[in-house]
């Protein structure tokens, strides 16, 4: 098992997209064992939170991106983890080979691997580099 003091210096800083019921607890473990956390959350009440456990709330995933190589999604829904991903100002614009996205999201198997296709894929027209990203769904089938 890999010492949380071995994981800090590897992971530098974590990118929470949802600051829901699962979110919310992951930003509170992750403030506990002083980690840099950056958010991105629509909802005043998840930022207010966020902000309120000592992380940096950003406006757009892609600044998510920007700040964090670790990207943890807990979403509630399919059309929240394609907006986050794909949408206007979304990971995709910010992701290189450098980045590593987790999706702990409330959805489908294939809704999970559909985002991993995207995120592999970047797919906005630059397929060179598919397969350079890691994407990890976390689901019970």
């Amino acid at each position: 098992m890999m010492s949380s003091t071995v994981l800090k210096n590897n992971v530098g800083s974590v990118g929470i997209a949802g600051v829901g019921n699962m979110g919310r607890l992951m930003v509170e473990c992750l403030k506990k064992n002083n980690y840099k956390v950056f958010c991105y959350d629509p909802s005043p009440k998840a930022q207010e939170f966020a902000q309120e456990k000592g992380a940096h709330v950003v406006l757009n995933p892609k600044e998510l991106a920007q700040n964090a190589k670790l990207i943890i999604m807990s979403l509630p829904a399919p059309k929240q983890v394609f907006d986050v991903i794909k949408g206007e100002n979304g990971l995709i614009e910010s992701l290189s080979s450098e980045h590593v996205v987790v999706d702990t999201s409330t959805v489908s198997p294939q809704t999970s691997q559909e985002g991993a296709r995207l995120v592999a894929t970047k797919e906005r027209g630059d397929s060179s580099l598919e397969g350079t990203r890691q994407h990890c769904s976390i689901y019970n089938p």
